[in-house]
Parts: structure tokens; C-alpha cells; sequence
């Protein structure tokens, strides 16, 4: 089992960020970690209500938003919903704050 931690994690609001190797861009979704979902060995848990820059994000767009942009793996997660604090942080530092990306049934190029 390695050096994995087995917990779950609690119910609430979350904020998944994370910043792009050249600290160019930061990538912000928030969500809710459901309530009585079974959850996997590791630290686990299922987050629902997800939301990129206040607007609804399905997984599909989810997904193409992190290929297309080339969102790096591992996203760290706090409570709470830390998007303004984010943006601000993104202001200080010059970062482009990346956007949804619609889901198309092709390969989409980042602009």
C-alpha cells in the first residue's frame, strides 16, 4: 500500500487550484465534497457542484479544459471557497487566470 494515508474527506465547499510550471497560469474550480459517498482506499472523496469562475462545470468540460490547457496532475484542495482570494493573488503576481473550455467532440488547441 506504499505511503498512501486512508482518509476521507469531509463534507463541505472546496477550492482546487493550481499553478502551471512557468507560473504563468493558474487554474481555480470550486466545489462541494458530498456527504455520504463511498469512498476508495487513499485519501479520498467525491466533490459535486462544480463551479470555474462562478459558472457550472460539467465533467466533460472538466476534462477538456485541463487537456487543452495542459493543467499539470495533483491539484491541491483547501475548504472553503477561496476564488476571490485567488484572483487577487493572480493580480499581484501577473497570472492569467485560466477559463472554461467548452467540451467539443474534437481536439481543440489552446489559444
Amino acid at each position: 500500500r506504499g505511503v498512501v494515508a486512508d482518509l476521507t474527506f469531509k463534507p463541505g465547499k472546496v477550492t482546487i487550484t493550481r499553478m502551471d510550471k512557468d507560473f504563468d497560469n493558474l487554474f481555480i474550480i470550486t466545489g462541494e465534497v458530498m456527504k455520504d459517498k463511498k469512498v476508495y482506499y487513499g485519501s479520498s472523496g467525491w466533490i459535486d457542484n462544480l463551479e470555474m469562475d462562478g459558472e457550472k462545470l460539467s465533467i466533460p468540460d472538466l476534462i477538456n479544459t485541463i487537456i487543452v490547457n495542459r493543467v499539470d496532475h495533483h491539484h491541491p484542495m483547501t475548504y472553503g471557497n477561496l476564488t476571490n482570494e485567488l484572483y487577487e493573488f493572480a493580480a499581484w503576481k501577473g497570472l492569467k487566470v485560466l477559463k472554461k473550455i467548452p467540451y467539443k467532440p474534437y481536439m481543440q488547441k489552446r489559444s
